[in-house]
């Protein structure tokens, strides 16, 4: 076989499995953001409001950090040794 054809075929291959996978996501999409049950049920409170009532002592550390008057107190390395 000639070798432009075996890449041709590759390519043509390569290029519908890319299609067939965004129509796969875009109706992952539309599933997700058209507010199915599964996403939508619950209590009805913020991601803040559940923060706030299931770890109370970093909602209040976070709040702390946040305030211009603690950057003074930041520490002064990140993630290194």
């Amino acid at each position: 076989m000639n070798k432009n054809v075996v890449i041709g075929v590759v390519l043509a291959a390569l290029i519908l499995i890319a299609g067939i996978q965004m129509f796969q996501l875009s109706g992952l999409k539309k599933q997700f953001t058209g507010g199915s049950p599964a996403v939508s049920a619950g209590s009805g409170e913020s991601n803040d409001e559940m923060m706030a009532r299931m770890h109370p002592d970093q909602v209040k550390k976070q709040k702390a950090v946040a305030t211009p008057s603690n950057l003074d107190r930041l520490p002064n390395m990140v993630g290194g040794c």
